[in-house]
């Protein structure tokens, strides 16, 4: 098996957030053991740990346990990286979905089997 890892590009957005909300970069990639020239590859793969870390330190930096999920809320899809652009540009909820299967792992490449689908819509209330 695999590590996971998630897209440098994906890494950067949210450094970027939490630098803006009081996070000091070298503390957050020191927590990665990582340093700048690792995110700057136009491909560059980050092991999900060290992505992990970054989001964990930033939470403790900016006094803030649910920065990941405050992120989520406050940047669009599209701004995290071109997977999120392709979602946000497909013309229904479905397209939308099946977008984001086909190329989820350019984002978040967590060693799920092929062929298996991260994101589905599920019916409610008819």
């Amino acid at each position: 098996m695999t590590t996971p890892t998630v897209s440098a590009e994906m890494v950067t957005a949210f450094l970027e957030y939490a630098i803006s909300r009081g996070a000091s970069r070298e503390a957050l990639l020191e927590s990665a053991q990582r340093d700048a020239s690792h995110l700057d590859a136009a491909h560059a793969r980050v092991p999900l740990e060290a992505y992990l870390a970054i989001v964990r330190t930033a939470g403790v930096h900016c006094g803030d346990p649910a920065i990941a999920l405050h992120y989520g809320v406050a940047i669009a899809c599209a701004q995290q990286s071109v997977v999120g652009s392709i979602g946000a540009t497909a013309a229904t909820p479905v397209e939308a979905v099946a977008q984001l299967n086909r190329f989820a792992r350019l984002n978040l490449d967590a060693g799920l089997p092929p062929g298996t689908d991260r994101f589905a819509l599920e019916p409610a209330r008819g």
